[in-house]
């Protein structure tokens, strides 16, 4: 998704630790200046921005070191206030990053370090993109210790925007250097063209960005809730790829976006994430030649995806690992493996298929559609498949042709209405009714509560030592006390 640029910048952020001084921003002029770019271009490392009132203010903000500004500071509304900074799309930023012109690119933060940015919202009412091809609501480039907390970032317009390309609300990346400890949370994103995206600008530099977003609320997208083109690699040991944490998604809700949430790139963790309403898949893992610079590594917990047009769970690639997941009443499989020229490996633990397969014409909760050029992998224990038809291993176009290990089940629970397990290595697997407490697949009326195991389940301990099959465990048990709410 993200272009490649040549990048000619030098940033040599600043940080002061010392306490500020605090510069109020009123438009009315009563405050100590009367707009926040002002305030921007006049404070000192460690100082205090606030916000003193609930106006709006149309205009095009840039701080950091790479603007010659202070890097390390706080910009936040006085309480009680809600203040809007509007893109006014005026500006000519970037042209060292080789994008001459109007940058389109709404606030700009580059090379800060140790900023919080709290309790404002963000607009940018363009659709227009700058000379390369890009443009968004809030912009981090090159930053490390920066929080946005309790901020709305709100785009054009939702679904049917005509949004012409790379529109993105808030964008996490690295140019020169990587981004570390950047934290996006308790954050509304909404109408937007993408939702925050995380990514790097210059292919083989270590650049690859380590990113936290953490309770926001995401909805109502044209595009990808989450979009994920690089992260770091906690032990990576090769000159051109960063060495960090990577990203971190976490307790987020994603409604009615096209996509719910696309890894395209490193190491990333996804949990207690609920993705309702996609207009396309739930979860995507794909690089699609364009996204991201190296395989893609990540782990998946306690998360569901609900009602999906497209895929539940759609992996053309790379190393996931899979546990307390619930993907239902999607119109096209629960989970797909398809063949995209990469070696791809899967691991599914203690998660629930629940009647996907809506209109789709091959109607496997689980499909593993082995191609000729690289090897799949799908490995799943303690699960639940409940639906039309179950498990498949074999290729699309000729089901014959099926790799023996491509798809091995063990310790599941399988309940359909035929063909269960095809082309299926596995033992200790069953075809019972799990008597869920109250399942859904529709995002209006789904609780994670609804796939608890009723009292006389007879998958309460057919799972792997005797452990519950599933992704909730039975009613009634210290399951209750887990985190996965």
């Amino acid at each position: 998704m993200m272009r490649t640029f040549v990048v000619a910048v030098a940033v040599a952020v600043i940080v002061s630790t010392a306490m500020g001084a605090t510069v109020t921003v009123k438009k009315d002029g009563t405050g100590t200046v009367a707009s926040v770019a002002m305030a921007l271009g006049s404070i000192k490392n460690g100082d205090t921005i606030i916000i003193g009132d609930s106006a709006t203010y149309d205009e095009d903000i840039t701080a950091g070191a790479a603007a010659g500004l202070a890097a390390s500071f706080t910009l936040r509304a006085a309480e009680g206030q809600t203040p809007t900074i509007r893109a006014k799309n005026n500006m000519e930023r970037v042209g060292a990053l080789g994008i001459p012109g109007i940058d389109y690119m709404g606030a700009l933060f580059f090379g800060c370090q140790g900023v919080l940015i709290e309790g404002i919202t963000f607009e940018n009412p363009t659709t227009a993109l700058n000379a390369g091809g890009l443009s968004a609501i809030v912009s981090l480039f090159d930053c490390s210790s920066v929080t946005v907390r309790n901020c709305t970032i709100r785009g054009a317009g939702g679904a049917g925007t005509g949004y012409p390309g790379d529109n993105l609300s808030i964008i996490t990346a690295g140019v020169q250097t990587a981004l570390t400890g950047v934290l996006i949370e308790n954050c509304l994103v909404e109408l937007a063209n993408y939702g925050p995206t995380v990514a790097k600008l210059q292919n083989g530099t270590p650049t690859d960005p380590s990113v936290t977003i953490r309770n926001c609320t995401i909805q109502n997208c044209e595009e990808t809730g989450i979009e994920v083109d690089d992260a770091a690699y906690p032990n990576s040991s090769d000159a051109t790829v960063a060495k960090g944490p990577g990203n971190l998604f976490e307790n987020n809700t994603i409604i009615n976006c096209n996509g719910g949430i696309q890894l395209g790139g490193g190491y990333n963790v996804v949990r207690n994430c609920t993705v309702l309403g996609c207009r396309g898949d739930g979860f995507n893992v794909d690089m699609d030649g364009t996204r991201g610079t190296r395989p893609i590594i990540g782990t998946v917990e306690n998360s569901v995806f609900i009602g999906s047009e497209g895929q539940g769970m759609e992996i053309e690639e790379g190393e996931i690992t899979m546990t307390g997941c619930i993907a239902a009443g999607s119109n096209g499989e629960g989970l797909w493996l398809h063949d995209s020229g990469e070696e791809t490996a899967v691991s599914v633990d203690h998660c629930d298929f629940y009647r996907n397969v809506l209109t789709g014409n091959l109607p496997y909760e689980v499909r593993v559609d082995v191609g000729a050029t690289a090897g799949l992998a799908l490995t799943m224990t303690n699960t639940n498949v409940v639906g039309d038809s179950g498990l498949y291993n074999g290729n699309i176009n000729d089901p014959t042709h099926y790799e023996p290990n491509a798809l091995t089940a063990n310790y599941c629970n399988v309940f359909v209405v035929s063909e269960p397990f095809t082309n299926v290595t596995g033992s200790n697997n069953l075809q019972v009714d799990p008597k869920f407490v109250n399942p859904s697949g529709d995002f209006g009326t789904f609780t994670r509560d609804g796939f608890k195991l009723a009292a006389d389940s007879p998958v309460r301990t057919a799972g792997q030592g005797g452990t519950y099959i599933g992704s909730q465990g039975p009613m009634g048990t210290a399951i209750d006390e887990w985190s996965v709410y």
